[in-house]
């Protein structure tokens, strides 16, 4: 039973760390096109 439930575990864990990490790298990217595509709108 306890590997049993380990096993549903791990199947419910890694699909949130995929959609995690998939978020961050996403949120990175767009965070990049923004500081490009916007230094030239910025003052100093």
């Amino acid at each position: 039973m306890a590997k049993r439930e380990r096993v549903v575990r791990m199947s419910v864990e890694q699909p949130l760390w995929r959609a995690l990490t998939g978020y961050r790298v996403l949120t990175m990217i767009y965070a990049v096109l923004l500081a490009v595509f916007g230094k030239d709108n910025f003052g100093r």
